[in-house]
């Protein structure tokens, strides 16, 4: 890539936005379980052997190829964005005036733990795109659905409990980073504090069958009125299909009888006569 680059003349200029693996791993379990996962997380996947969490590596291999002092690094975290926004703060970074920009809306927003456990269970009943991959194209309309619906529950949403010491693998990582591309250091995120996380635990949240049966009872009522909005929107779009088809077929009908018998449909006749002049 730089070869082709360097060719044109162009003046490269890396940016990369980091994560914490925590985080991260919330957020690449939730996509994973919009599109068809049907395991839990994982959290001993999350480690810094699995590059996928240890940022370290892949940016050194950018500024070793483009330079370390081309390679700028940014941490996705809101609080440190410009405007709160990774859109806003790219464009601040490279010189662009994004103030009169039309920002879309996000659209891969995190699903909380209990609606995220009840579209992975129902992951189970759907099509995997290695079992069979135009069944689980047709499925993915179930699951934008499955996605929308949500009950409004009172109670505060639980999170994701994360097991002690998954952030101290990180420990080396994160100084590593801080050294070599974040002087001014990362946030508390990456690092264990002496006070607990918040919801860290040895073994995942306990589940009762009365939670999970109240949690789906309150699911379904929130997908069967879902279900009879979409068939009223169905239903009123096939009435207006149905309607213009008939005006259609009247106006083709009046046409062909007003040149088939003009001294009967007179009027129709002068129309047409009058339009085709």
């Amino acid at each position: 890539m730089k070869d082709s680059i360097d060719a044109t003349g162009y003046e490269v200029k890396v940016v990369c936005y980091i994560r914490d693996p925590v985080s991260l791993a919330k957020s690449s379990h939730s996509t994973a379980v919009k599109v068809s996962k049907r395991d839990k997380l994982n959290w001993d996947r999350v480690d810094p052997q699995n590059e996928y969490f240890n940022t370290v590596h892949r940016l050194r291999r950018w500024a070793e190829v483009f330079g370390k002092e081309n390679v700028t690094v940014r941490e996705y975290l809101p609080s440190k964005l410009v405007g709160g926004d990774i859109c806003s703060d790219f464009c601040e970074l490279i010189g662009v005036d994004s103030q009169d920009f039309a920002i879309p809306d996000r659209l891969n927003t995190a699903l909380s733990l209990d609606h995220l456990e009840i579209l992975r269970r129902c992951n189970f009943f759907l099509p995997t795109p290695a079992e069979d991959m135009a069944s689980w194209r047709k499925s993915n309309t179930t699951r934008a659905i499955l996605r929308k619906v949500r009950p409004d529950r009172e109670n505060v949403e639980l999170s994701h409990p994360i097991p002690v010491g998954v952030l101290d693998r990180f420990s080396k990582a994160c100084d590593e980073i801080e050294s070599e591309f974040l002087p001014e250091g990362l946030s508390e995120n990456w690092r264990r504090t002496k006070q607990p996380l918040e919801n860290e635990s040895d073994k995942d949240l306990p589940e009762t069958a009365s939670e999970l049966e109240s949690l789906s009872a309150e699911w379904l009522v929130c997908l069967a009125k879902k279900t009879q909005e979409l068939q009223q929107e169905r239903d009123k779009a096939i009435s207006e299909r149905d309607k213009a088809i008939s005006e259609r077929d009247k106006a083709i009908s009046e046409r062909d009888q007003a040149r088939r018998h003009p001294w009967v449909y007179f009027k129709h006749a002068a129309k047409l006569r009058f339009r085709q002049k």
